[in-house]
């Protein structure tokens, strides 16, 4: 995983350190950390301007594998990320909108996810 902070949760952290590595970093940088190595699933849960899933996606592509599965958060109208997100859902058929509840704010949220290559 990567994000611009570490707001990972400690205990997590520990839990997970064997099946997890994490990147302080964006997308690019994370890029040129991985390698060659291919991923099956993503999970974008980046900055919520317009622009910035698609930089995400243009930045990890070549990381997929045979059967990428990818997944957005934030897909909502109040968010600029949104015009993206929508996007990509307009590239194929392959994908699923879904509530996850409430955001702390109170408002509801959605994310996206896309069961094929991009």
């Amino acid at each position: 995983s990567c994000d611009l902070r570490d707001v990972r949760h400690k205990e997590s952290i520990l839990k997970y350190e064997k099946n997890t590595t994490f990147h302080l970093g964006d997308s690019k940088t994370l890029r040129e950390v991985v390698g060659e190595q291919k991923i099956d699933l993503f999970y974008i849960d980046g900055a919520h301007d317009k622009g910035s899933v698609l930089k995400d996606v243009i930045n990890l592509r070549e990381l997929q594998s045979e059967k990428t599965i990818w997944i957005f958060d934030d897909f909502d109208f109040r968010f600029g990320c949104f015009e993206d997100i929508k996007f990509l859902c307009s590239r194929t058929p392959k994908h699923k909108v879904y509530s996850v509840g409430e955001t702390a704010s109170g408002q509801p949220t959605h994310q996206v996810i896309i069961f094929e290559n991009l």
